[in-house]
C-alpha cells in the first residue's frame, strides 16, 4: 500500500498514510483479524524487528472529530462549522 502514497505532480504535499480501527471485539466475543497487531504497533507501541525502522504515530480520534457523521443535524439545530469545531 505505501508504494501508491506518493504525489509526484505538487512538492508541496508530503503523503501520509492513515490506519483507522476500533480496538474492540466483535459481538461473538472473537477480536478481529489483524486487531491485535494494530493494537502492539499503535497504542502500546510495542515494535518488532523491521517495525523499529518505521515512523509510527497513534492518533487518539473521536466520531465527533469528523463534522460530516453529523452535519444534518448540526444545519437543523444552526449549528455553524466552525462554531462545532471550535
Amino acid at each position: 500500500m505505501a508504494g501508491a502514497n506518493r504525489c509526484t505532480s505538487d512538492r508541496d504535499i508530503t503523503p501520509a498514510m492513515l490506519f483507522t480501527f476500533m480496538p474492540g471485539v466483535s459481538e461473538s466475543g472473537i477480536p478481529p483479524k489483524g486487531l491485535n497487531y494494530l493494537k502492539r504497533v499503535f497504542p502500546e507501541k510495542t515494535h518488532r524487528g523491521a517495525e523499529l525502522n518505521q515512523r509510527w504515530a497513534f492518533i487518539q480520534a473521536f466520531a465527533w472529530d469528523n463534522i460530516e457523521w453529523a452535519r444534518k443535524e448540526l444545519e437543523k439545530d444552526g449549528v455553524a462549522e466552525q462554531e462545532f469545531y471550535s
